[in-house]
């Protein structure tokens, strides 16, 4: 019985004395922690919403938006990057049209003239900027539109959408 306690005290000091040379700095947790802060502060994500005048258009039209860039985590507008990329996609996923854009103080505007060769459908708006195509396919801002070209309508007049 004597035996036993003898061990036990002996295993108590040695886990104390231990414990006692973990620093708080080598706790891994607290470490990730640290890490993660330090790379979220040096590199801000950037979110964009783009402003439609509406969302369904002819090819007779011009699509007009206006885009904010912000920072995502404080909502802001962001001064990071200068140039936003905003691209016209059809149901094929085929690019139709492409222009960059001049940021100014986390805003832009501009414009798809569009051509009385695209035909009727849906298709995408897709925009980011290059931070953004340095991270993550998800952080791009989509919104889907329909084209209306009435050249190709049916005999009772309506046109081709689904």
């Amino acid at each position: 019985m004597r035996k036993k306690f003898t061990y036990l005290g002996i295993l108590v000091i040695l886990c104390i004395g231990l414990l006692g040379f973990n620093h708080k700095n080598d706790d891994p947790i607290l470490k990730i922690i640290s890490q993660l802060t330090k790379w979220k502060i040096n590199h801000p994500q950037e979110k964009i919403h783009l402003h439609f005048d509406k969302y369904i258009y002819s090819t007779t039209e011009v699509i007009w938006f206006k885009a904010y860039i912000v920072n995502a985590e404080k909502l802001q507008l962001s001064a990071m990057s200068s140039v936003i990329n905003v691209e016209l996609i059809d149901e094929a996923d085929s690019i139709k049209r492409s222009i960059k854009l001049p940021i100014a103080y986390g805003l832009a505007t501009g414009d798809f003239e569009l051509s009385d060769k695209l035909k009727s459908g849906n298709y995408r708006i897709r925009a980011y900027t290059n931070q953004m195509r340095n991270a993550n396919t998800h952080y791009f801002f989509e919104k889907k539109l329909t084209i209306i070209n009435p050249a190709n309508t049916d005999a009772v007049g309506k046109s081709n959408v689904v």
